[in-house]
């Protein structure tokens, strides 16, 4: 409806400025019975007057000229507003406002591909909440948040847009699994003996019973624990370290454990058992007529998200 009410003003003043209804059908390439019935209608809106018509010319009643001029503004504003929005659709800048779990930021996977963002597009700049609760993106305005499920996203007016998988895996620390009588060639090789270890939970997992299953020759096998949560919490970062300190066994996603399992201070139990794997989503609260900042930092993301195998790629200096 604006935009109509925006293309009468334009008739108007285009038919002000070139004197006739049809030097400005010419312009406009409309018929002269078109513009004359765009002025009426208008003058019917406004309940008043706005041009003295004879045979030979126009010209504005005191209505008219005071119209005339907002008419111009109105219209500067409106196309100065649809060039902003224009340069918002094809160029990222801006602020962009992402939400993310505080471990992303904390093992350096966020690091390069905000770098790229930034460096690449000067125009925009980046204000990040580090969260691993829920978070409210309508409230706060959010225009991007990083989820990470091991279910599906639940139904939402929320757009959700899966951006990568990563392993879970089992794991303790070395010393903890010695103290539990598990070491060298000792190690648990079923699901059934880890059930009566000390387990720590992510305080979003929905469940303490893990199910896990094994590929052999003939069939897939699959597997029960009724895990005895000792510890919940709600942060991966400390979830990993007390893991590593050795308060007990956890389910913990691959990538950010590759170093520890490399280094010794982890040790990855049942390696031919897989959980379900982690789903990393991209969340919107729209999915058509995204900013061009939104689209770019999913292209970007998507491609750290799926490359990451544990190994932080660092900035360039």
């Amino acid at each position: 409806m604006m935009d109509t009410f925006v293309r009468s003003m334009q008739v108007f003043v285009a038919t002000v400025e070139s004197g006739t209804m049809a030097a400005a059908a010419r312009q406009l390439d409309l018929s002269s019975s078109a513009i004359s019935q765009q002025i009426q209608k208008l003058e019917q809106q406004l309940n008043i007057s706005l041009l003295h018509r004879n045979t030979r010319k126009l010209t504005l009643t005191e209505a008219g000229q005071l119209y005339y001029q907002s008419c111009k503004e109105t219209i500067g504003t409106w196309q100065h507003t649809e060039q902003q929005l224009s340069e918002l659709r094809q160029n990222p800048q801006g602020e962009l406002r992402i939400a993310a779990p505080v471990g992303f930021a904390a093992c350096g996977l966020l690091s390069a591909p905000l770098q790229e963002l930034l460096h690449s597009h000067q125009q925009l700049n980046i204000r990040l909440f580090m969260q691993d609760d829920e978070f409210d993106l309508i409230a706060n305005r959010i225009d991007l948040a990083l989820c990470v499920r091991t279910s599906p996203m639940p139904d939402s007016n929320l757009i959700a847009r899966q951006l990568a998988e990563w392993e879970m895996i089992l794991a303790a620390s070395p010393a903890y699994l010695a103290e539990k009588g598990f070491a060298g060639a000792q190690m648990p090789q079923t699901p059934a003996e880890l059930s009566s270890l000390d387990w720590l939970q992510h305080a979003n997992s929905k469940t303490a019973d893990l199910v896990l299953q094994t590929n052999t020759d003939k069939n897939t096998d699959k597997a029960s624990i009724t895990a005895k949560v000792k510890l919940q919490l709600n942060n991966m970062q400390a979830l990993i370290q007390f893991t590593r300190d050795g308060l007990g066994i956890a389910v913990l996603p691959k990538p950010e454990v590759v170093a520890e399992l490399r280094r010794g201070d982890l040790c990855q139990l049942l390696p031919h058992w897989q959980l379900p794997k982690l789903q990393i989503y991209a969340v919107t609260s729209t999915r058509d007529s995204q900013p061009a900042k939104v689209r770019t930092a999913i292209d970007i993301l998507t491609r750290a998200l799926q490359a990451y195998r544990g190994n932080i790629p660092k900035p360039s200096l």
